[in-house]
């Protein structure tokens, strides 16, 4: 019944989206990837190996990567930050 529900109030909507997908060129020569080179959705991820930001987003890519293999790829580029002692020599 909330199936039916939600199918004839999908049918009535008159919504449009006139907002393109949000696209940059980056660069990503010489930059480490996983995935397919050609996958649907690239994530770009800017990270420092000292950041524990970016360590605690890890498990998340892990997991997106994992549930949509083959339609996300993972590039990665060094932002080594300088209030870390040694990002710059990880990076």
């Amino acid at each position: 019944m909330k199936t039916a529900y939600m199918q004839s109030l999908h049918s009535q909507a008159k919504v449009v989206i006139n907002v393109a997908a949000p696209r940059a060129q980056i660069s990503l020569k010489n930059t480490p990837m996983r995935g397919r080179a050609d996958a649907p959705v690239m994530l770009v991820e800017y990270a420092d190996y000292e950041c524990p930001y970016c360590q605690q987003i890890q498990p998340a890519v892990d997991k997106l990567v994992a549930e949509y293999a083959g339609k996300v790829s993972v590039a990665f580029k060094d932002v080594p930050l300088p209030n870390h002692a040694n990002a710059q020599k990880s990076a």
